[in-house]
Order: structure tokens, then sequence, then C-alpha cells
């Protein structure tokens, strides 16, 4: 199964996962420096953990984030979802 926003369809193929991670035994100060520095200038709000739990409903991954980019980009094209079920079903059951 392809992750959503590689947009592959049912195009045939496998995907191969490696993930490799560590807890940093004395937090953010065991980070390489430019890595410290990047995260500093660019991405602060990651220095501090929530306040509270909001919930998952607030959180995105992959695949709700690939969801609202290609549904934004599909109605910039004037492609609604009845749009592209029609076309679907045209493809697929032609006559």
């Amino acid at each position: 199964m392809w992750l959503p926003f590689m947009e592959m369809g049912d195009t045939p193929g496998f995907m191969i996962y490696h993930s490799q991670s560590f807890k940093l035994a004395n937090g953010w100060q065991d980070l390489p420096k430019d890595i410290y520095t990047y995260v500093e200038q660019n991405h602060p709000v990651y220095f501090k953990a929530p306040e509270k739990f909001l919930g998952m409903a607030a959180n995105d991954n992959s695949w709700t984030y690939s969801k609202k980019i290609i549904d934004k980009r599909r109605k910039k094209a004037g492609l609604g979802l009845k749009t592209v079920f029609l076309r679907l079903i045209r493809y697929y059951l032609p006559g």
C-alpha cells in the first residue's frame, strides 16, 4: 500500500521502511550544535512541550496532511469528489 502523498493509486510495487532512534540522555544539549541551531532558528516551538493534550484531532500525519493538499489541488482544478468518482467510473466501466 502506498502512502497517500505518493499518489501512486493502484500501481504495483512495495515499500521498505527503516527507522532508527535513540533517547538524548541530557535532552536538547546532546544534539549536534548545527541541528540545535537550526531548530532554534527555524522551529523553536519544538523546544517547549505542549501544556495540554489537544487530542488526536489536532494532530496531522502524512495521511491527513496529504489529503488536505490533494483536496486543495483538486478543488483548485475544479475536481470535486463527485467529479473524481465519475471519472473513475467512466474509466473502469466504459460504455
